[in-house]
């Protein structure tokens, strides 16, 4: 027992790579908000099949709406500002379970303040709202639309993913790249449209790139910055940005540069990628000749 809990427990520390549309939350918010729009309609759970038509609508659009606020509150506890802290599994579950979890625990305050609203003297109707059955069939109903939510996110953000990864792997630029560990079968074979970023990791480098179903993908091996470097000095799009770090420049969102300090921002990834002082104004001319 104790083995399958560390076991639990070593893979919801795992890295992983955050949704796009986890940092775009207007984005995501704008597809939640019509998706449950219609499933709400059409289904019309939390007793919404009792009610005249002109309040039907109200109730769908608040309802939507606390869709988009519950999933907003759920990313802000586990993606804050701070974008060096990483992302992990654990995260990952989490902003499920919180999103919906808010999601029920708004709609039930708000259904209870508007039956009060609307039917002030109809007792019925409230002691309909909070029986256990309803109670426990709303909560389910959350469960399913709030897990259909996050599924159909995850395919638009794998569809994004996908449109990025036939824009670079049809660049005429596309290398073979073989890189191989100092550990017995440590082996990744990719071109340089798929590669997207590596770090150094004391002895092991991390690297970044679109596995074959067009998904984010690492690759954990024991070699050096050094090393790898050698392995993808024949491919024009990987620049050294860093002592630690190896970019593809067709993946870079933006360059921000502070007084003392300079970062990247990749698609698709929240996190900071820091850029030498020595490797600003290189990175600058190279960005200003592409044309970002």
């Amino acid at each position: 027992m104790l083995k399958f809990a560390r076991k639990i427990a070593s893979y919801l520390k795992k890295e992983c790579i955050p949704n796009q549309l986890n940092v775009n939350t207007w984005k995501a918010n704008k597809f939640i908000f019509v998706f449950t729009y219609i499933v709400l309609f059409l289904l019309k759970p939390y007793e919404l099949v009792s009610l005249p038509m002109e309040q039907l609508h109200i109730y769908i659009a608040i309802y939507s709406i606390i869709y988009c606020i519950a999933y907003s509150l759920s990313i802000i506890i586990f993606m804050p500002f701070n974008t060096s802290l990483k992302w992990t599994k654990f995260k990952e579950f989490g902003t499920a379970i919180i999103f919906i979890l808010i999601s029920w625990l708004l709609i039930l305050g708000v259904s209870l303040y508007f039956h009060e609203v609307f039917y002030p003297e109809n007792e019925n109707v409230l002691n309909l709202l909070i029986t256990k059955k309803n109670t426990l069939s709303s909560f389910l109903f959350t469960i399913g639309l709030g897990s259909l939510i996050l599924v159909m996110l995850y395919f638009l953000n794998l569809n994004t993913k996908l449109h990025i990864y036939n824009k670079q792997y049809k660049s005429k630029s596309n290398e073979k790249i073989t890189i191989i560990g100092k550990n017995k079968n440590e082996y990744l074979e990719l071109f340089s449209g798929t590669f997207i970023y590596a770090k150094s990791e004391g002895h092991y480098v991390k690297i970044y790139y679109f596995n074959a179903f067009r998904q984010v993908r690492h690759y954990l091996m024991r070699n050096t910055m050094k090393e790898l470097e050698k392995f993808t000095e024949h491919c024009n799009s990987i620049y050294k940005c860093h002592k630690s770090y190896l970019v593809n420049l067709s993946y870079i969102k933006s360059l921000l540069e502070t007084s003392n300090k300079a970062y990247i921002y990749m698609l698709d990834f929240k996190h900071k990628i820091p850029v030498s002082k020595d490797k600003i104004a290189e990175l600058k001319g190279i960005q200003k000749l592409a044309g970002k």
